[in-house]
């Protein structure tokens, strides 16, 4: 950017629990979220 600032978009990867597990989770108790953020660096 001409005024100094830069920007990059990275992949945000995530595993989230799908409920409350007791004991060890599950494959199945969990999945995977990918969304993509905006870094900015003044």
């Amino acid at each position: 950017m001409a005024d100094g600032r830069s920007e990059e978009v990275v992949s945000n990867k995530q595993v989230i629990l799908r409920d409350y597990v007791t004991g060890f989770p599950k494959e199945t108790d969990m999945y995977i979220s990918t969304t993509s953020i905006s870094l900015k660096a003044l």
